[in-house]
């Protein structure tokens, strides 16, 4: 064997074989590429003739995915990760091949479920929509967009539970209608909506919890679908944007980020996946360019200053509550999407729940006093929604735990149906159909 070739080894622990190969600098546990219906929770669960997800230590602590010991081997592990491919910037949009009429039917019974509602149905689902679970799934009911969870919060510093995210805004949220009163439409109508489900985010394992959402979400955007993901923590947007630049190119979808926080850090606690670190994961593989990644709404008394200066190097923009306050929301706004924009023609938007004030919102990790206003960002997003090409959509942080009478799981739900209703009115006035009453 020539010195520094690979070593490949092979052990089997029960029915399960797990196959390791790497460079020296690696030392990162390869397996071969597996589907969401492989993954089960755990290996006492698993059928004998089903494989694992078994991840070995990467330098720091077992299911501390995508850590490192030291900068050498940091910096190989940045260069072999599968989210950090660089080279892509600016590619041509994947092809969708021409679709046949949708196939939307249900089976016997399925509608009436969702039709007495999430208080009284057996069907809990996003805004009571329907439940489809494979891509094939996809292909026939062509929907345009397309609701899915990310039930993972490894990467929480402070107060953990955003996992319970996508559970609790699908069966808490009080639905009183779908009708929107400021656009004069029934939501409905004209956007075709589904749920996803969730992808699979296995306990105390990052690196493959990850890779389901990424795959996941992909499953959406590559068919020209909207993915709207659940957290989940901030460090699902890793993955979630990640999977829709694979799909429209890197370089070509801005980002509009509404946060307290910048989450630019390099690591948190020797961990590269963190809930406060993803953006710069983003920034650093080209997925989203820095000049084009602006965030909204930042205050607290973090990332210090050698992070700031790192932001600036990247061209990243930014606008405190401070400016906001100062200048007006809407005044603002219209900078932030125009640098967004600045280049590219699609927009990711990403809320970090945290963004509003908690007096709005204080079911989270990290609740920071002197933020955004619930009415504020709700009609901003469907501004959004309405008046640019949005690509992808991410709610994340929300832990209803700490929740006082469901408020903010309330306000994360309408921020999502604001959103759809900004895509709703876009598709209606193209038609040439007039709204409906109390609009004007």
């Amino acid at each position: 064997m020539e010195a520094g070739s690979p070593v490949k080894t092979e052990s089997v622990v029960g029915e399960r074989t797990v196959q390791t190969g790497s460079e020296p600098t690696k030392g990162i546990a390869r397996q071969r590429e597996l589907t969401g219906d492989d993954i089960e929770s755990s290996y006492r669960l698993t059928p004998a003739d089903r494989p694992v997800v078994d991840h070995e230590p990467k330098g720091v602590a077992l299911g501390g995915a995508l850590a490192s010991a030291g900068c050498a081997a940091r910096g190989a592990s940045l260069l072999t990760n599968p989210f950090l491919r660089r080279g892509r910037r600016n590619e041509a949009p994947i092809t969708v091949p021409t679709m046949s009429e949708p196939k939307r039917d249900l089976p016997a019974g399925y509608q009436q479920q969702l039709d007495q509602g999430y208080a009284f149905g057996s069907v809990m689902t996003f805004a009571q929509r329907p439940l489809l679970t494979a891509p094939e799934q996809l292909d026939s009911w062509q929907p345009d967009v397309a609701i899915v969870g990310a039930p993972f919060d490894l990467g929480t510093t402070n107060r953990p539970g955003a996992r319970f995210g996508p559970r609790a805004l699908r069966s808490s949220a009080y639905e009183s209608g779908t009708y929107h009163l400021s656009y004069g439409l029934e939501i409905f109508d004209h956007v075709e909506v589904i749920d996803y489900g969730d992808a699979h985010c296995p306990h105390g394992m990052v690196e493959a919890g990850l890779e389901n959402i990424k795959r996941r979400v992909h499953e959406i955007a590559s068919r020209k679908i909207i993915p709207f993901t659940m957290g989940g923590d901030h460090t699902v947007t890793w993955p979630a944007a990640t999977a829709v630049a694979d799909v429209y190119g890197y370089g070509n979808v801005g980002m509009v980020h509404f946060d307290a926080h910048a989450d630019t850090a390099d690591t948190i606690d020797g961990n590269l996946a963190s809930h406060g670190t993803p953006m710069r994961r983003l920034i650093e593989s080209g997925a989203i360019p820095g000049r084009n990644f602006i965030q909204i709404g930042l205050r607290s008394y973090w990332p210090p200053q050698h992070v700031w200066e790192w932001m600036a190097e990247q061209g990243m923009r930014w606008h405190l509550m401070d400016e906001i306050w100062e200048r007006g929301f809407q005044a603002v706004m219209a900078d932030a999407v125009q640098e967004a924009l600045d280049g590219p023609e699609l927009l990711y938007i990403s809320i970090d729940i945290d963004s509003l004030d908690p007096a709005y919102a204080p079911a989270t990790g990290t609740p920071e006093p002197g933020g955004l206003v619930a009415a504020d960002l709700m009609r901003m997003v469907r501004k959004l929604a309405y008046e640019h090409h949005v690509v992808g959509m991410d709610i994340v942080e929300v832990a209803p735990a700490y929740d006082q009478a469901d408020c903010t799981v309330n306000v994360a739900n309408r921020l999502f149906m604001e959103c759809l209703a900004g895509l709703a009115a876009k598709r209606r006035d193209a038609a040439g159909t007039a709204p409906g009453p109390p609009a004007h």
